[in-house]
């Protein structure tokens, strides 16, 4: 639980007085709470498995990390969005995928002044559509190594995406423009990465 600790410490923002958005809950699960998990000392490889259950557990654990939410706070059905996928790609590396819910921000089409407007205002965020931790399994089934994290997001470009990685040490990687934001074109990519 150490690593949890320093992810919040590190990375998570402080809670805010406005209302909190469904782009902003999985922003931050994207690109704060799952990179740790991705990241961390341990896996719990067994729970990732079980592809009902995780979707909701990272919405819990989101809420609570980030914004100070008690489980009776949260909505357990806006929980059940949150789809989580597993399996294995044809090089033998297994990924665990999270498909993020649709928001209204990802059908906004912004100007790039707007965007910048609204950005430099801390107005403007950018959804994930999916985000995934690749690596591979030990046959043992006891570790995951040689571990990679990838996003796919909306892009500020009208009708595109964004294909970044975040590594170890917190850094944030521009790989370009991303494939169309479906889940086997998202998994086409990451064989490819």
């Amino acid at each position: 639980m150490q690593f949890l600790k320093k992810i919040v410490q590190r990375f998570v923002p402080k809670p805010k007085d406005k209302p909190l958005t469904l782009a902003e809950l999985s922003y931050a699960m994207a690109y704060r709470v799952l990179p740790g998990y991705a990241f961390g000392e341990r896996h719990d490889l067994k729970m990732w498995s079980v592809t009902k259950a995780c979707g909701p557990y990272f919405y819990l654990l989101t809420l609570g990390l980030a914004y100070g939410k008690r489980p009776e706070e949260c909505d357990p059905e806006l929980g059940l969005k949150f789809q989580w996928h597993n399996g294995q790609l044809q090089d033998g590396r297994t990924y665990f995928v999270m498909e993020y819910p649709l928001t209204p921000e990802h059908s906004q089409n912004l100007s790039e002044v707007e965007f910048l407007k609204a950005s430099m205002a801390g107005q403007c965020t950018l959804p994930p559509y999916f985000s995934a931790m690749i690596g591979r399994l030990a046959p043992s089934g006891e570790t995951f190594d040689d571990v990679h994290y990838f996003i796919l997001g909306k892009s500020p470009e009208p009708g595109c995406t964004t294909w970044r990685e975040m590594t170890a040490d917190g850094a944030n990687i521009n790989r370009g423009m991303g494939p169309e934001p479906k889940l086997e074109s998202f998994l086409e990519r990451l064989a490819a990465s």
